[in-house]
């Protein structure tokens, strides 16, 4: 749940979580009261304390087994993260006119969320890799989207430094014929992107709940514990061009959904902050 929360589940997170699938059970379930303390930017912290995490963990590799990470423990590592710095920096520029036309496609366009391409969330529970992700979508898009709307592609900010899937992109939208509508953005405000899209496909990321939260109809793609009737189109992507409109999330499975899970499995704090305060506003 964002902000403010830390997942923390005994048997693992997503498709390895015990939360339940049933709709009913949360329709019928007995939400308490919610306390939500807030918490201010981590962002620096987080940055300072990555450094230290990277630098020990090169520093010690010898002694260590470190093949459990997603990413590399090379110092050359810090090359992407000053890429993806500049890159920013380009897009902020380059991507002003795109950002605009978006933002005035007021329910025209359908939102494709895009993961970390090598993230465990991927590699275990999707299988499949994001350029067969962006083709299936496109493929689907051409064949069974209405002429007037649009298909917009929101890269990860946590893998801009790595990936780039503009020629891609491009050239599967000239294959299938839908040059023009199909748009590819790196830095957008997601809650405004969310309000105006007629629906949001992703595969198991967290920006699914967002999704939820915003009121916009959800396919998933891969496995995700929220891909729950009511909540998430139940229906093949191919149907989901037409009929997402009438598939908004079911408000009160969705209330007692969220109550659920911050009840549950969500600690109300932050990795990189001290949350020890938090526990005694209570």
């Amino acid at each position: 749940i964002r902000p403010n929360f830390i997942t923390f589940e005994e048997n693992g997170v997503n498709a390895n979580s015990s939360v339940p699938r049933d709709k009913n059970f949360y329709l019928y379930y007995n939400a308490k009261k919610e306390k939500n303390f807030g918490l201010s930017s981590t962002f620096s912290s987080m940055a300072f304390q990555s450094f230290l995490y990277w630098f020990f963990a090169f520093i010690l590799s010898p002694f260590f087994n470190n093949k459990l990470h997603h990413r590399s423990l090379s110092p050359f590592e810090m090359f992407f993260w000053f890429l993806s710095l500049g890159r920013k920096l380009l897009y902020k520029v380059t991507e002003k006119k795109l950002n605009k036309k978006i933002y005035s496609l007021d329910k025209k366009y359908f939102l494709a969320i895009l993961q970390v391409y090598n993230d465990t969330q991927i590699i275990h529970h999707y299988k499949k890799s994001m350029e067969e992700f962006i083709e299936e979508n496109i493929i689907s898009f051409a064949n069974h989207a209405r002429a007037k709307h649009y298909l917009v592609f929101k890269h990860h900010p946590m893998d801009r430094g790595y990936k780039n899937y503009s020629s891609l992109i491009k050239s599967l939208s000239q294959k299938y014929h839908v040059e023009g509508r199909i748009l590819y953005i790196h830095d957008a405000h997601l809650p405004t992107l969310l309000k105006q899209a007629l629906g949001c496909i992703t595969i198991n990321s967290s920006v699914g709940i967002s999704a939820l939260m915003y009121d916009c109809p959800l396919k998933v793609c891969g496995n995700a514990f929220y891909n729950i009737d009511g909540l998430a189109y139940p229906k093949k992507l191919r149907f989901f061009w037409r009929e997402a409109h009438a598939y908004k999330p079911n408000l009160k499975l969705l209330e007692n959904f969220r109550a659920y899970l911050i009840e549950k499995n969500q600690i109300n704090g932050s990795f990189y902050k001290n949350s020890f305060l938090f526990t005694n506003k209570e």
